[in-house]
């Protein structure tokens, strides 16, 4: 699981916290729900896809992720978990550390 940005600055004005993960499972990467991932169990992705190399690839809203980081200190590494499930029930999760920093500007 790669999270970026790696440093996520709160007072940045981007769009969106991209996701990219690789499912070693026996599980075909086609049949995950985009629908159902989410980060930290919180935050829904607002577009994915399974891209050509078989990573996934989804993108969370920025704006979504800053507020729900906002009680970070500067500096702070946070471990953020990302869910979602197949078709057929089965779930899946993954984990990334990212730096928070907080705009002084």
């Amino acid at each position: 699981m790669d999270i970026e940005p790696d440093v996520l600055n709160l007072g940045s004005q981007g769009e969106w916290v991209t996701v990219y993960a690789l499912i070693e499972t026996e599980y075909d990467e086609n049949d995950i729900i985009i629908d159902s991932v989410m980060l930290d169990g919180e935050i829904k992705a607002e577009w994915g896809e399974v891209q050509e190399d078989g990573r996934l690839m989804v993108k969370f809203d920025r704006a979504s992720v800053i507020d729900h980081l906002q009680d970070y200190e500067d500096g702070a590494l946070v471990t953020l978990t990302v869910s979602g499930r197949f078709r057929d029930g089965v779930q899946f999760t993954g984990e990334d550390t990212i730096k928070v920093m907080k705009d002084e500007g």
